[in-house]
């Protein structure tokens, strides 16, 4: 059985030295939390090229010694992170809602708005038959309050 958790990075702000978004104090508390929600091993975490989600991600990526193999937009389109998790059994895809669309598309996961991802991280379960079993885990960490 396969499995791969997708999550959304960690609630952001525009930073006062650049246009890049930065994390806020919500974000940085889940990135600190990732850890005890998933409580497993992962073998592999793949993430977006944006700095909030290499900061989300960078506590568990220490505590599971590895190192986040980063994608573009351009390869998310293509689900090339997807693609990869199939070497590996438990997977962590960190991604930004304006590159995951096909990889929830070719998954068969819905959401109802891009808000709800802060709050869910999709755990999806795959059969060595290819059969697909998706639970939603939530995260506590809702964008709406």
């Amino acid at each position: 059985m396969q499995t791969i958790y997708l999550i959304r990075h960690g609630q952001s702000s525009k930073s006062k030295d650049s246009n890049e978004l930065e994390l806020n104090s919500i974000g940085l508390e889940f990135s600190e939390k990732i850890h005890i929600i998933l409580n497993t091993k992962i073998d592999f975490i793949a993430i977006s090229d944006k700095n909030r989600c290499k900061h989300t991600i960078q506590k568990l990526s220490k505590l599971n010694g590895l190192q986040p193999i980063t994608f573009g937009k351009k390869e998310f389109n293509s689900c090339d992170p997807l693609e990869v998790t199939k070497k590996y059994n438990v997977s962590v895809i960190c991604y930004r809602i304006e590159e995951i669309h096909n990889v929830f598309e070719k998954l068969g996961i819905q959401y109802l708005d891009k808000d709800e991802t802060y709050d869910n991280i999709y755990k999806v379960q795959i059969s060595p038959g290819g059969e697909k079993n998706i639970d939603i885990i939530k995260t506590g960490f809702p964008k709406k309050r």
